[in-house]
């Protein structure tokens, strides 16, 4: 069986992270969309036959907030392109996919985790970033439980969740 999908995937790692358009190399821009786009679309695709078979199923993806085009890099680090962007379209596909699964009895939901403080932050620290308002981990994984066996996960489908917002909903 397969009854919940996580897709957790970022790459967040290379020279080129907040390269300007003309500097981002093509295999940078590639590699991003490879493991923040496409490998969750391989996944959904691979499981939702079996989950469709078995009655239903839960997909969440892991987003970001960080792609509305008017977010400011934090001082000392260079906006990046490939990775908000890359998650926008998961965020999107999300939204496209949702009725198609909900036919299958597949709810899909993205969450943005938010401003989590994960060893990725600690060495933005190191580079002088405030992270004063970073949340500990434990904010999305009570998120991620909460949409992996609540008792109607299409309440979320296609849509992009917050972590914080929605645990302040639940109380």
């Amino acid at each position: 069986r397969i009854d919940v999908l996580l897709n957790n995937a970022a790459n967040t790692a290379g020279r080129d992270w907040g390269a300007p358009l003309l500097e981002l190399s093509r295999e940078s821009w590639m590699a991003q969309y490879a493991v923040n786009l496409h490998a969750p679309y391989t996944l959904m695709r691979s499981v939702a036959p079996i989950m469709a078979a078995q009655g239903g199923g839960r997909i969440i993806n892991i987003t970001t907030g960080r792609h509305t085009g008017t977010d400011v890099a934090a001082a000392g680090l260079a906006t990046p392109l490939a990775y908000p962007s890359s998650k926008a379209a998961l965020d999107q596909l999300c939204a496209s996919l949702a009725p198609q699964l909900k036919e299958m009895g597949i709810s899909v939901v993205n969450l943005n985790p938010g401003f989590v403080r994960t060893e990725m932050v600690d060495l933005m620290v190191e580079r002088g970033v405030d992270a004063s308002m970073s949340i500990s981990m434990d904010v999305p994984a009570r998120a991620i439980i909460h949409l992996a066996t609540c008792d109607d996960p299409f309440t979320y489908s296609g849509k992009v969740v917050e972590a914080g917002p929605l645990l302040a909903q639940l109380g």
